[in-house]
């Protein structure tokens, strides 16, 4: 999957910092260990994931492809 809006400050900001998302979600959560099957990787299929940030906080959430596109374009991304 690729950024649908890569010139999007918020975008930018976290290109390169997924791997600190990932552990905040598990300290969120509770988790020390997380384990990611195949299974779980194909049922993402068709899914995006979207940020959302203000001063105060980050929220991740997912959505459809088609949903994805049109934040992007509403947000002045890049869709393909």
């Amino acid at each position: 999957m690729s950024e649908l809006n890569p010139n999007h400050p918020v975008t930018q900001k976290v290109h390169d910092n997924w791997h600190k998302l990932c552990a905040l979600v598990m300290v969120h959560c509770g988790l020390k260990t997380v384990d990611i099957t195949l299974e779980d990787i194909n049922a993402l299929q068709g899914m995006s994931i979207a940020i959302r940030s203000n001063q105060k906080e980050i929220v991740l959430f997912l959505v459809t492809h088609e949903e994805a596109l049109k934040l992007a374009k509403a947000e002045g991304g890049l869709t393909q």
